[in-house]
């Protein structure tokens, strides 16, 4: 049945994880929280920064019974920078970790450092044959690159299996935009199919439509109930969205068929707090359902400098 016409009534629980300094390789932020369900834990992927500013990509575990109680977190990164010259070279951030035949899928995109405009973000899928533990690279090349239609960039992608039928629903970068003397993406989620989750086909398919021309919509959360597909997403302005009325909050939507999608952003009732770590930001959700709820991982203000937070709501509401 439908959640479109129901208020979802999520409860936050605050922030549960901050980076501060644990090692070089973890000196700030716990940006893109990534969630997947384990046997006894809920483990979740994000990337954090150096000294240099440069992301690996690490851990945070936290009981699959009581969210709120980390567990531990990884004393190395679960995937680390990638070859000079190759497309993760200058920082890797997870994007999805899903089960497949027994394995851990980690999608991923990772960062190029650029002149004219910021950087380059390319799609990449590193696997686990540990049960989530460390990973290798499906190949030192990206999953897929740039086409005729897709010429800027494609990343931060979201995979659900439905079936023999692989979706997948991945930022597009449509084009640079100067603003205020720097440039600014342009992007929304485009949809991708598959029937191996390796090899993609795109076509420069729109997953959601924009309400308004400026608007940015990225980091899609899927999960499927009932026959319908149910995403939690991140949206924003293209200006002001750093500190100002521009930024990010989490929208809803709802697909029958996976591929043409109904937005309901009302139906989040989560709020930013008055005055602490997610007063300008709500943004990059992750919802995973364990034990009859739903559990919302996402990040606040400073893009997941102020750490990681939850939220959670019972089955049913």
């Amino acid at each position: 049945m439908s959640k479109a016409d129901q208020k979802q009534t999520w409860q936050k629980h605050g922030m549960i994880f901050h980076v501060d300094k644990h090692a070089d390789w973890m000196h700030s932020h716990a940006s893109f929280p990534k969630a997947i369900v384990l046997q006894d834990r809920i483990r979740v992927f994000f990337t954090t920064r150096d000294k240099d500013n440069r992301g690996r990509m690490g851990y945070v575990d936290v009981d699959v019974n009581d969210p709120t109680q980390v567990l531990g977190h990884s004393d190395k990164p679960v995937l680390d920078l990638g070859e000079p010259g190759t497309f993760d070279d200058c920082g890797v951030t997870p994007s999805c970790a899903m089960h497949h035949d027994g394995k851990v899928y980690l999608y991923y995109h990772g960062w190029n450092a650029l002149t004219l405009t910021p950087h380059r973000l390319t799609t990449g899928l590193a696997i686990s044959h540990d049960g989530g533990h460390t990973f290798e690279r499906y190949s030192p090349a990206p999953l897929f690159d740039r086409t005729k239609k897709e010429p800027i960039f494609s990343n931060n992608p979201y995979v659900i299996k439905d079936g023999d039928d692989w979706h997948m629903y991945y930022l597009n970068l449509e084009k640079w935009v100067p603003i205020k003397g720097r440039f600014e993406g342009m992007f929304t989620l485009y949809y991708a199919h598959s029937k191996d989750g390796i090899d993609w086909h795109r076509d420069a398919v729109v997953a959601l439509n924009k309400n308004y021309d400026f608007e940015c919509i990225s980091n899609a959360s899927v999960i499927k109930e009932n026959g319908v597909f149910r995403m939690w997403y991140s949206y924003r302005s293209i200006e002001d969205f750093r500190e100002g009325n521009g930024a990010y909050w989490i929208g809803y939507a709802e697909s029958k068929d996976a591929k043409n999608w109904d937005r309901h952003d009302d139906q989040v009732n989560l709020k930013r707090s008055e005055n602490d770590w997610d007063s300008v930001m709500l943004a990059f959700p992750s919802v995973v359902k364990t034990n009859g709820k739903y559990y919302m991982f996402y990040n606040g203000n400073g893009f997941g400098k102020t750490g990681i937070g939850l939220a959670s709501m019972s089955e049913g509401e």
